[in-house]
């Protein structure tokens, strides 16, 4: 029996590295619930396999990639992997590790980069069919078994938003909106017309966490011309964050009560902050898939969605981040900076025995009025009845607003 196993080691050890040919055999065998997990443990364990299989994959797309007569630098066929595939051999493993599990039992890791292709360059039938010399129908079939194992992956987690998060910080995320092209629709409406696109569209709302650069919020699509962002964010993000939490966004959003807007306390570092939007735009468009106009159904748009964002959340976890920010809570402030116990606006109400209801009507004897504090740094907050002095608030004519100068001559109760 000890020198069966021994035997069994050596066969695996040579088909393993004397035969690159036989790594699509072996990766297919053991990547499901087959009847000898002892060689995938060894192998695993004491043989780096897991570069043996990026390689594997490196070696299986070189086959589609090679020039006759062009370089044989592995710098050049690195570059032309991601050319043709988008993504680098180790992103490759880390997708199929992580869908390895749900796999029918005839997968092979050349579907897998078959579906990476059609995600990168969205190709006809036709074409793939001379790229890759594999049958449409066979294509066809794999294809899209593998984008709704992509779409289903859960490696965009909202919790996520905190991870590195600072002393003080309510701001995790920063939000925008893309829009995507589709085809006309029949019967045509003006519901489906993106005025950003200039044709019809489907709009994608996206969360970027501000510490790490991750994706940690996505919204499946709506017609673009059907709701606003405001809208979009309205019935579904704004429900999800806590109270007192705030996020980063472009004015357009235009609800000071969630979201963090540019002002001229924050303007650079808010660009920077929102510019990251911008260059992950960038890099989903690098996808044909959902850069050209989508020509599938409509309810595969969002399958081809979440399988490209997906696949580039792997890319920002493994070795292809966003830009980083420095980030300051300082940045939270709104555009007059939080109101302190001396900086408050209040709204008054001339008490019964005032004869005069302008504030800024100081000819008469009583100087004692109702008022109301709103702090407007806080979500949810009741309001404060006070009384105070005139000479202790500055009146803001014809907007009913006081600047709170003195704290110290207020009699403040709770209602």
């Amino acid at each position: 029996m000890y020198w069966c196993t021994i035997g069994v080691i050596g066969v695996y050890w040579h088909l393993l590295v004397c035969v690159p040919s036989a790594n699509n055999v072996y990766l297919s065998i053991c990547s499901r619930s087959f009847p000898i997990e002892f060689p995938r443990i060894f192998f695993t364990t004491f043989c780096n396999f897991e570069d043996i299989r990026a390689k594997t994959f490196l070696q299986l797309g070189s086959k589609y990639t090679r020039e006759k007569g062009g370089s044989t630098s592995p710098y050049v066929k690195l570059r032309r992997f991601k050319n043709l595939f988008e993504v680098t051999p180790e992103v490759c493993l880390v997708i199929w590790n992580k869908i390895c599990d749900k796999l029918p039992d005839d997968f092979k890791p050349i579907h897998l980069l078959w579906t990476l292709a059609f995600l990168k360059h969205y190709t006809n039938e036709r074409e793939r069919q001379t790229t890759f010399k594999a049958d449409q129908k066979t294509m066809r079939k794999w294809i899209w078994v593998a984008l709704d194992l992509l779409s289903d992956l859960d490696v965009i987690v909202w919790e996520n938003r905190k991870q590195k998060s600072v002393g003080g910080q309510t701001a995790f995320c920063s939000l925008d909106s893309i829009d995507l092209k589709i085809r006309d629709q029949n019967p045509s409406s003006p519901k489906w017309y993106s005025h950003k696109l200039k044709a019809p569209g489907l709009r994608y709302e996206i969360g970027i966490s501000i510490q790490t650069g991750h994706i940690v919020w996505k919204n499946t699509g709506y017609p673009c011309g059907d709701s606003s962002e405001t809208a979009l964010a309205r019935e579904s993000y704004t429900l999800c964050v806590e109270p007192g939490e705030k996020t980063f966004a472009k004015k357009s959003y235009r609800n000071e009560q969630f979201f963090i807007l540019p002002n001229p306390n924050n303007k650079t570092e808010h660009e920077r902050i929102m510019a990251r939007h911008l260059e992950l735009t960038q890099r989903l468009k690098r996808f044909a898939s959902l850069k050209q106009p989508f020509r599938h159904d409509l309810e595969k748009h969002t399958t081809v969605f979440n399988a490209v964002i997906n696949v580039i959340q792997l890319m920002l976890e493994n070795g292809d981040p966003l830009r980083d920010v420095d980030y300051s809570t300082q940045l939270e402030k709104p555009e007059n900076g939080h109101p302190s116990a001396e900086e408050v606006l209040i709204k008054t109400e001339p008490a019964d025995d005032i004869q005069s209801t302008d504030p800024l009507d100081t000819n008469y004897d009583a100087s004692i009025c109702s008022i109301k504090i709103e702090p407007v740094n806080q979500v949810h907050s009741e309001c404060i009845k006070s009384e105070i002095t005139l000479c202790d608030y500055e009146c803001i004519p014809s907007t009913g607003l006081c600047s709170l100068t003195q704290q110290n001559n207020i009699n403040q109760t709770f209602g």
